[in-house]
């Protein structure tokens, strides 16, 4: 065969193989329009140890330049909780958890911890929620309890079947990571330049906690915001790395290392279930067979009466009512 064919090959493949994929509907890499502002700064900071922070102050936040709420960080980077307890409380509940434990997308004072401290008034509760965290912050923030003597009676940890691929750090979670936090604002980027973010390595069924700068998360392969065929062999590169992870595994190691954490210090360890879904009931039943307690206290997150759409699919104050409810109710029973 000439070189001239050759060339001809070289350059034909290609060009029918992006024909043939946008005949099968696959398109260019497209990012989806997402934005968060907040004033009179940013919200977040960036964190060595857990990726990001809180930053202390009182913020007004816009999601999707229609869903408005109000949101105040303490000097410790806690979501604060507005509602009074007793100076004479000894009983301590601290919740754990991503930006649905926080409370995204609702004030201070309709999230799932405030409600409980309303409700709980001779208790005193701490909302250790953030946006972006899953079970390896969590564990994390455990150990920095125990360490400061800042020991709880309850630890309620909030668990949805997507902290899965955050605990692993995938390649699905760190472009989502990675390219979310610096389209929802234009100053992130510069902002969280010294984050690392914090996760679970499985190696030969031995596991370490591991961390990755923020610019070495995620990057675009060439041409993909302008190739079909870039845009698909990159998808199915993460896939099958995402595929080869034990993600699910990493979770029971996390989970297992906090109930021995708790177990060690007197801490009563509960995890609940926030996400409906078939993964999220498995997964809660082998946290039960582990000898950890669990609430299911989810509801349908896709039917719109539960979110804040049309500018965002967060739960919204009416779910986080149904969740304390649930969660009060189970409690009723809980020794301190």
């Amino acid at each position: 065969m000439t070189k001239t064919k050759w060339l001809y090959y070289i350059i034909l493949i290609p060009i029918c193989f992006e024909v043939a994929l946008l005949i099968l509907g696959y398109r260019k890499y497209t990012p989806v329009d997402y934005s968060i502002t907040s004033s009179p700064s940013y919200c977040l900071s960036p964190d060595a140890n857990l990726g990001f922070s809180l930053s202390p102050g009182i913020f007004e936040v816009t999601m999707n330049k229609g869903l408005n709420y109000s949101v105040t960080h303490t000097q410790d980077s806690l979501r604060s909780i507005p509602f009074s307890f007793s100076d004479s409380a000894e009983n301590k509940i601290y919740f754990l958890g991503c930006s649905y434990t926080y409370g995204m997308g609702v004030n201070d004072n309709e999230n799932l911890p405030a409600l409980i401290q309303k409700e709980l008034p001779n208790s005193k509760v701490k909302n250790f929620g953030v946006p972006g965290f899953g079970t390896i912050q969590s564990y994390l923030q455990l150990q920095k309890m125990i360490v400061e003597n800042d020991i709880p009676n309850i630890i309620i940890l909030n668990y949805a079947d997507f902290h899965d691929m955050r605990n692993a750090l995938t390649p699905f979670y760190r472009e989502n990571l990675k390219i979310g936090f610096e389209r929802s604002s234009a100053e992130v980027k510069e902002i969280m330049q010294s984050s690392r973010i914090p996760f679970v390595l499985e190696k030969n069924g031995e596991f370490s906690i591991e961390y990755c700068e923020w610019n070495d998360l995620y990057k675009h392969w060439p041409l993909r915001s302008y190739l079909a065929s870039v845009n698909y062999l990159q998808s199915q590169s993460d896939l099958r790395k995402d595929n080869a992870i034990a993600k699910k595994e990493i979770t029971f190691f996390l989970a297992q290392q906090m109930q021995q954490l708790c177990k060690e210090n007197n801490i009563e360890f509960i995890i609940t279930g926030i996400t409906k879904s078939e993964d999220t009931k498995a997964t809660l039943k082998e946290f039960e067979k582990m000898g950890i307690e669990t609430i299911d206290i989810a509801v349908d997150l896709n039917l719109k009466k539960y979110n804040n759409m049309p500018y965002d699919s967060h739960p919204n104050k009416l779910t986080h009512s149904i969740w304390a409810e649930r969660i009060l109710k189970r409690m009723e029973n809980v020794k301190f």
